[in-house]
């Protein structure tokens, strides 16, 4: 008899704690029989592992973040290509007001 117990340690996942049980504790059932318990315990949580994988593909509850994100970042590299023309502008407007005044001060 094995007096290995699982329930002290908590970080271990349901499929850890079955395959302790099925080696530590046959109850009586033979080699065959375990290799069976450990085939439809593979195959439960395969299937459980596959559903959320699914279910995590068909997710779109993001989506429209995403989206948002990107319509903010177009909006903000159009003002910033705005803004260099904008900026060329002024600069040409205060270098103009800038030379009037110096040639009337002379």
């Amino acid at each position: 008899m094995c007096y290995l117990s699982t329930t002290k340690v908590p970080a271990w996942n349901g499929y850890q704690k079955s395959a302790l049980r099925l080696l530590f504790y046959p109850g009586g059932r033979t080699g065959k029989e375990v290799r069976a318990g450990f085939r439809a315990l593979e195959e439960r949580h395969m299937k459980h592992y596959r559903t959320v994988l699914n279910n995590l593909l068909q997710d779109e509850s993001g989506q429209d973040l995403i989206e948002y994100a990107l319509v903010a970042a177009l909006i903000g590299l159009a003002a910033v290509a705005a803004m260099s023309g904008v900026a060329n502008g002024i600069k040409n407007a205060f270098n103009s007001v800038n030379n009037q005044l110096t040639t009337a001060t002379s």
